[in-house]
């Protein structure tokens, strides 16, 4: 059944008005599914996936795409899967008619993705950054980065044998590895902070290693080295100067709910924020992107991340790989 409604502007004061169908299990299950518990104006109405998880009697498991976009009159779709496969879904997603939830990055093509991408009408789609959304990048941003910051450096290095990951994060062709699975994320954050990024270079890599220097706008050069087999402990910082007394940093180098902001070795508090310790708090960040998301596709303005942040992301790892 294809999906009738394609502007969701009168469904948006009703409580559970918006239909969502999650493609995906793993972050689908545990970053999306209970990011969408957190919004009161939608209701999940399907999950297609193989694995066994914890859900309600009224949430409907599919075990393929197919049998989710024939059986559910979907507003929105949600997808969490292997790139490989993902970029496979655009075509038959974007006929069904239903507005697109897009985990990074968009495939393994960039030139597959952009033609899969170019008829979209009037569906709009987000990409899953949530660096936006978190309070220290924001704090980071809008307090810390100043004009003379022109020289920064980025380490994200994984402690040796603690990244043991699903297999294909580490599998390139089905869009893991490095450079994929990884620095995807960074070009990102790197634009949100430091301004549009003019040229990548530099570049050095290996199976478990990737430095590069990237030139941003305002003629900013910032040093990034991300490392996947690392002696130490595993971190990810952001430093400002060369004395490192500004830093954005996490110990955790998987997940991205953890950073502090540190100035002279003092941690700053940021009121009402988040909570750093105990479980995965990822969604609640994927959350607040979403209500952002769902507020522009009801008031019909631009979104950003969308689909063309996505390509640029893509466009950029299929140089890296092709050097």
């Amino acid at each position: 059944m294809k999906s009738k409604i394609k502007n969701l502007t009168k469904l948006m004061p009703k409580k559970h008005s918006i239909k969502v169908g999650i493609i995906g299990g793993g972050f689908g299950y545990y970053g999306h599914y209970k990011a969408f518990q957190k919004i009161n104006s939608c209701k999940v109405m399907a999950i297609v996936t193989r694995k066994k998880i914890n859900l309600p009697n009224n949430v409907k498991v599919y075990s393929n795409v197919k049998k989710l976009i024939t059986n559910e009159n979907l507003d929105l779709i949600s997808i969490a899967t292997i790139p490989q496969i993902q970029q496979n879904l655009f075509s038959q997603l974007i006929k069904y008619g239903a507005n697109l939830f897009i985990e990074k990055p968009l495939g393994i093509n960039y030139l597959f993705c952009k033609k899969k991408l170019t008829n979209l009408k009037k569906l709009k789609v987000a990409i899953n950054f949530t660096f936006p959304e978190i309070s220290e990048f924001i704090y980071f941003k809008k307090k810390l980065i100043k004009k003379n910051n022109k020289f920064i450096t980025i380490n994200w290095f994984f402690k040796r044998n603690s990244n043991k990951s699903s297999n294909w994060k580490s599998n390139r062709e089905m869009g893991g590895g490095i450079i994929f699975n990884y620095f995807s994320h960074s070009l990102y954050y790197i634009e949100f902070l430091f301004g549009k990024i003019l040229k990548i270079e530099n570049i050095k890599k290996t199976k478990t290693i990737f430095d590069c220097q990237i030139i941003t706008e305002n003629s900013r050069k910032i040093y990034f080295s991300l490392n996947c087999d690392y002696e130490k402990k595993s971190k990810h910082e952001i430093i400002l100067n060369e004395k490192n007394s500004i830093r954005l940093f996490s110990p955790n180098a998987l997940r991205f709910d953890r950073f502090n902001i540190y100035v002279k070795n003092k941690k700053v508090i940021i009121p009402n924020n988040i909570k750093k310790y105990g479980k995965d708090k990822r969604y609640l960040y994927v959350a607040k992107l979403l209500k952002r998301y769902i507020k522009a596709i009801n008031n019909n303005t631009r979104f950003k991340p969308n689909h063309l942040d996505g390509l640029k992301n893509l466009m950029w790892l299929d140089k890296i790989e092709k050097i």
